[in-house]
């Protein structure tokens, strides 16, 4: 995991972030443009996912981006991820049917797991 991080840091470094924003350098240094403005997609990081991450995000103009110490009950989760579009979570995350259904404009899902991942049933 350590030398995952590193190669992130210095693929920052050595790739600076492009004028345009609704440019974004993926990790080999390549450029994709995004079809939907990065400041208004909103990003929630769930479960103390690293403060590294959540500056990543900001630094390659994803503005929206919230990062909570820990796991969701159900309820809450429904509640909070309506205007999601991309989630990241851990192990005690429970990405049940009922969250799915509220999640209408979820793209994607980020496991930052170790091992064996049970939260989607």
């Amino acid at each position: 995991m350590g030398s995952l991080v590193k190669l992130f840091e210095r693929t920052a470094k050595t790739n600076p972030i492009s004028v345009n924003k609704n440019i974004m350098p993926d990790i080999c240094g390549m450029e994709t443009k995004t079809s939907y403005p990065k400041e208004k997609i909103n990003v929630l990081l769930l479960e103390n996912i690293s403060e590294i991450a959540v500056k990543n995000f900001q630094r390659n103009g994803y503005t929206q981006t919230q990062r909570l110490s820990k796991a969701l009950p159900e309820p809450d989760l429904i509640d909070a991820i309506k205007n999601v579009h991309i989630l990241g979570i851990r192990s005690k995350t429970q990405i049940t049917p009922g969250v799915l259904k509220a999640a209408q404009r979820l793209q994607a899902i980020g496991c930052f797991c170790i091992g064996e991942f049970r939260g989607c049933y």
